[in-house]
């Protein structure tokens, strides 16, 4: 499984005035609907998917809402991690019905992008996560220094902000007892 995971500035600093996606979220979660928000002409944060990428219906889950064995089903599907699961505030987790793309907020840094894909399939997660972050850049600047590249709240995601992981799966390894060698 690739992941590639491009992390979005945050610090610990005052509160930035509330981007409209954000601000669209908090209304939504306070039961707000369309009809009652006249002056909005869409109430997709992101817009609608366009080109080769297909995100498709995205649901969100706010950390608050959910219970321990819920945030457990998440890590374990890889969609967030323990630290995520595990931590209070303001959090949550946007995903999309395949569970290839993910966008967990406030986790270490504001925004964290993932895109899953079995196999050998790199370069497709790059290709999905670049686009994602492309629409997202589009409506969210990130904090960005011509000396240092992007900035995050964790210093080793300063730079690109990107950091690419492989899972394998070692079944054999665990049951001869030689993962440790």
């Amino acid at each position: 499984t690739a992941v590639i995971a491009p992390a979005v500035p945050t610090a610990n600093r005052p509160a930035a005035p509330a981007h409209p996606a954000v601000a669209l979220l908090a209304e939504r979660e306070r039961g707000a609907t369309a009809e009652s928000r006249p002056n909005r002409e869409s109430p997709e944060p992101f817009g609608r998917p366009q080109g080769k990428l297909s995100i498709g219906e995205v649901v969100y889950f706010p950390m608050k809402d959910l219970n321990s064995m819920e945030r457990g089903v998440l890590v374990e599907r890889h969609l967030i991690s323990r630290d995520m699961a595990s931590g209070d505030g303001a959090r949550g987790l946007f995903v999309n019905k395949k569970e290839s793309l993910s966008i967990m907020v406030n986790e270490e840094d504001h925004l964290r992008l993932q895109a899953l894909k079995s196999g050998l399939q790199i370069d497709k997660a790059w290709e999905d996560i670049n686009e994602l972050d492309d629409r997202i850049e589009l409506v969210l600047p990130y904090a960005f220094s011509s000396q240092f590249g992007y900035l995050t709240a964790c210093p080793t995601n300063v730079g690109t902000g990107m950091r690419v992981s492989v899972m394998l799966h070692l079944p054999a390894l665990v049951m001869t007892k030689q993962i440790n060698k």
